[in-house]
């Protein structure tokens, strides 16, 4: 569902984060590209979830939370620099 707008790509949603990073984090948009990728997929498993009815027990949920600790992670290591 890309968020919630067909026409985006998880590419264009993963360029619009690196800008946004970058930006509110003042760091180098190469830096902080994994964060954005791994967010991404993690947008991807939600929206997954949740069209497949919110099930808690969903593998799912786990491969989300798996994405954004990657997310928060790469961008730790992005900022710190």
């Amino acid at each position: 569902m890309h968020q919630r707008e067909d026409q985006l790509s998880e590419d264009d949603l993963t360029k619009s984060l690196v800008a946004l990073y970058s930006f509110v984090y003042k760091a180098d948009p190469d830096a902080v590209e994994p964060a954005a990728r791994h967010r991404v997929i993690a947008m991807r498993h939600s929206d997954d979830w949740v069209a497949a009815g919110c099930d808690l027990d969903d593998p799912l949920v786990d491969a989300e939370r798996d994405e954004l600790v990657a997310s928060y992670t790469a961008l730790l290591a992005a900022v710190k620099r």
